[in-house]
């Protein structure tokens, strides 16, 4: 098989091992919610709600109250979706031709001026760089604002971290993101990386799954 379209996430799939891409197309195994993936959902959907004034926030939230009622009456939009095609042009969600598709988990769009924010409840990593720099490109394709800031907002850590990204280095982010991309769109046989994390992979042979490893 070979993949049309990617995310992020099935980027950083792609790169941990090919073969649970091709596994995740053909299998029916149904899919088990690890505890730090289910906190990381529930936790999402708190602050989208808190965002649309659908909900409250609980006492762990009282840290980031203020700040999150400052996106709230800003209009901040929660959990927006983004698609684009191959030539960055923004596409419907759904469409066959879209190239590259996320959710921000909340975006504000001011004159000239964008904000995006990414929750996560874990810890920092490297790749979280190149999270940022997708979304401020793919972002900028959809608006073409003068300026973007990407926020990472680790809630357990009461960590922020950002990176601002302007308009004249957006060919450059674009250059590097499609060739980056174009490895894994040309792989036609997303063959297996085996590592420690196949004892955890649903696909393996450990946990009865189709993988050799």
């Amino acid at each position: 098989m070979k993949l049309t379209n990617w995310s992020y996430s099935r980027y950083g799939t792609w790169k941990k091992c090919p073969a649970i891409l091709r596994f995740d197309q053909t299998s029916t195994k149904p899919r088990e919610v690890h505890p730090a993936a289910e906190r990381g959902t529930n936790v999402h959907k708190i602050v989208e709600d808190y965002l649309l004034a659908q909900g409250d926030l609980p006492d762990e939230f009282v840290y980031y109250r203020s700040f999150l009622d400052g996106l709230r009456e800003q209009g901040a939009i929660p959990e927006q979706q983004l698609a684009i095609d191959k030539n960055w042009n923004q596409v419907e969600w759904d469409d066959p031709n879209r190239w590259w598709r996320g959710i921000l988990d909340a975006s504000l769009l001011l004159p000239d001026f964008a904000v995006i924010y990414d929750w996560k409840t874990g810890g920092e990593y490297a790749d979280h760089r190149e999270q940022r720099e997708i979304y401020a490109a793919a972002y900028h394709a959809c608006h073409p604002v003068k300026t973007v800031q990407v926020f990472h907002v680790y809630f357990d850590k009461k960590q922020i971290t950002h990176g601002t990204f302007f308009d004249h280095e957006m060919k450059d982010l674009r250059g590097r993101w499609e060739g980056r991309i174009a490895p894994m769109l040309a792989d036609d046989q997303l063959v297996a990386n085996p590592g420690y994390y196949c004892r955890t992979c649903r696909h393996s042979r450990w946990n009865n799954g189709p993988c050799k490893f």
